[in-house]
């Protein structure tokens, strides 16, 4: 029974990290997409013209969860999900403490959940400097590209 617990933790280990190169917490709107702007060069995805907002307002405080909204292109499911994925990274001093990814399509991983903006192992009390960025993955799943960000600020 261990052994089996410990193959299901390590599988889900696995679906977190591969979906950790995106994110949550948004509400997407289907566009009219031209499928062609998924080509494999990640600069083939920049400018879908898509937005992100935080849904709570400013100031924000650690240990607070907040919602995002985000508009712009939803690309259907295929051999890769690819798009739009939401991710949070923030950072105290410059050092990474605190990341987060969920699907901002409505199949995708953690879609409409939350961010948590601390605590982590890394962010245990304190302000940091946080961004969300609207990522989008090419045709082949092989580059992402941002395509649009939103910066804010923690405070302890």
């Amino acid at each position: 029974m261990k052994h089996e617990n410990r193959w299901g933790v390590l599988w889900v280990g696995l679906v977190v990290t591969a979906a950790s190169s995106a994110t949550l917490g948004c509400m997407g709107e289907v566009g009219d997409i031209d499928e062609s702007a998924l080509e494999t060069s990640s600069d083939s995805l920049r400018g879908l013209g898509s937005s992100i907002a935080i849904n709570e307002p400013a100031p924000y405080t650690f240990g607070e969860s907040i919602t995002v909204r985000v508009t712009g292109p939803i690309f259907p499911a295929g051999t890769c999900s690819r798009g739009p994925w939401i991710s949070l990274y923030c950072y105290q001093g410059g050092v990474l403490v605190g990341t987060g990814s969920h699907a901002g399509f409505p199949e995708g991983w953690y879609y409409e959940w939350p961010f948590q903006l601390g605590p982590t192992q890394s962010w245990t009390s304190g302000a940091a400097d946080c961004r969300l960025d609207v990522v989008y993955m090419s045709r082949s799943c092989r580059s992402s590209a941002v395509d649009s960000s939103v910066s804010f600020h923690v405070d302890p």
